[in-house]
C-alpha cells in the first residue's frame, strides 16, 4: 500500500471516529425517551451499520486492507470528538 493511500486511510479513519462520536452522543440522547426493546435495536442498527458504513468507505479508499493503526485512529477520533463536543456542548 503506497504512503498516499496510508494517509488517506488514517484520516477517514480519523473523521470517522469524530463521526461516530457524534452519533452515539446523539443517540444517547434519545435512549432514555424509548422503551427498553427500542432501545435494544436502535444500539444494534447503529453499531452495525456504522461498522459496515466503515469498511465500505475503506474498500472505496484502500480495497479493504485494514491494519491496526486505522483502528488507533478510529479510537483517537472517537475520544477527540467526544472531548470536543463535551467542550463547546453541542449536544
Amino acid at each position: 500500500m503506497s504512503l498516499t493511500i496510508q494517509i488517506q486511510s488514517l484520516l477517514i479513519s480519523f473523521i470517522f471516529g469524530l463521526c461516530f462520536s457524534y452519533l452515539i452522543r446523539l443517540q444517547y440522547k434519545y435512549l432514555f425517551y424509548s422503551k427498553i426493546y427500542v432501545k435494544i435495536g436502535l444500539s444494534f442498527l447503529l453499531s452495525i451499520d456504522s461498522f459496515l458504513l466503515y469498511f465500505l468507505v475503506l474498500r472505496l479508499v484502500n480495497n479493504g486492507i485494514f491494519h491496526y493503526y486505522f483502528i488507533i485512529m478510529l479510537i483517537l477520533g472517537y475520544i477527540f470528538g467526544y472531548k470536543l463536543t463535551k467542550l463547546y456542548k453541542i449536544l
